[in-house]
């Protein structure tokens, strides 16, 4: 290759390059939107947002990444000029990704930048191709190189594009695609909006917000089953007293089914108890009260649920079962049984 052919590549690649004819300049004016104006906006902003997903572009990553001013007008420029190639125009809507070498022979711009800015080049493309947007195109301010003393200052407005939580996501007037936190309480899609940026990132709020929502299901979930009796025996006898428990063997009622059995129950905590440490606390209280005297016998009738012999065999009740010398018959309601008596 002779050096005057080497000159001229480098003259050509040169011009691509620098070929930035349109810039994000400075807004001129304020927003002011009639009924009519607002209708049109909110419109293309459904249209615009379902494009991006048809596209499989997340507005999530648009807004999370940070593109400086200088690269926003590299990438308005090439997605304009890619609007009127045919080819890759066609290749895009077929395929719905970019031709990456194509692109890079076209512009001049290595492959690295057109790829590693492929969702913002693609969703200029769609704001600006498609007339479905025109509406939403010409929000942003957008002039030549020769309005570069108007260099816009960043601002934390735009345009509502899309609630996450109490975080929006706006599109600037300059081409930004940022998260804020709304300056006021209620804001519509398609409001110019002002704001902060958030202190939690949306995406992991979401997970903050998703963590609780668990937690909190979890939590009543727990709780209704907690208080759900699924099993229960009666105790017949002198002393008379019905108690349930729950599917975590913990006492959840406990009600006296006559005069004495109320008695016992009056000023005695059961709930949350074992099924050993209530049956227990219950003999125990009975025979404090002299309703029950040593040698006593009852029984104790299995009238939901199923309940193992070892249930009724723990320490505190076998304690009182052989200290006082106490009998009593378990009935499963099934004709299965056995007897709780001192060991002898």
């Amino acid at each position: 290759m002779n050096p005057f052919t080497l000159i001229m590549i480098m003259v050509i690649n040169m011009n691509k390059l620098t070929s930035s004819r349109y810039v994000f300049i400075e807004r001129s004016k304020d927003y002011v939107y009639s009924d009519g104006d607002r209708v049109r906006l909110r419109k293309d902003i459904r249209s615009f947002l379902k494009e991006l997903t048809d596209y499989n572009i997340s507005l999530r990553k648009l807004s999370e990444r940070e593109v400086s001013y200088t690269d926003r007008n590299k990438i308005l420029n090439i997605a304009l000029d890619l609007i009127n190639n045919d080819a890759i125009a066609h290749s895009l809507v077929m395929t719905k990704k970019l031709p990456m070498s194509d692109i890079s022979e076209n512009t001049g711009y290595p492959v690295e930048f057109i790829k590693v800015n492929q969702n913002l080049i693609v969703a200029y493309m769609l704001l600006f191709g498609i007339g479905d947007h025109s509406f939403l195109a010409r929000q942003l301010s957008i002039g030549t190189k020769l309005d570069r003393s108007k260099t816009p200052l960043r601002r934390n407005q735009g345009i509502k594009l899309k609630d996450y939580g109490v975080t929006s996501v706006v599109l600037t007037p300059f081409g930004e695609f940022l998260y804020l936190d709304p300056s006021l309480r209620s804001s519509n899609t398609g409001d110019f909006i002002t704001g902060s940026k958030p202190i939690v990132k949306p995406k992991r709020a979401m997970i903050f917000a998703t963590l609780v929502a668990a937690l909190i299901f979890l939590f009543i979930f727990f709780a209704y089953t907690f208080y759900q009796p699924v099993r229960s025996f009666t105790v017949m006898g002198k002393v008379e007293a019905s108690f349930s428990f729950n599917r975590y063997g913990r006492m959840v009622e406990a009600q006296g089914l006559n005069s004495d059995g109320r008695s016992v129950l009056a000023d005695v905590v059961y709930s949350n108890k074992t099924i050993d440490s209530t049956l227990a606390r219950f003999l125990a209280e009975a025979l404090d009260q002299n309703l029950l005297t040593q040698n006593s016998e009852l029984t104790l009738i299995v009238v939901e649920g199923y309940f193992d012999e070892n249930e009724f065999k723990g320490e505190d009740t076998s304690h009182q079962i052989q200290r006082n010398n106490l009998r009593i018959k378990v009935n499963q309601g099934d004709g299965n049984g056995f007897i709780l008596s001192p060991i002898k």
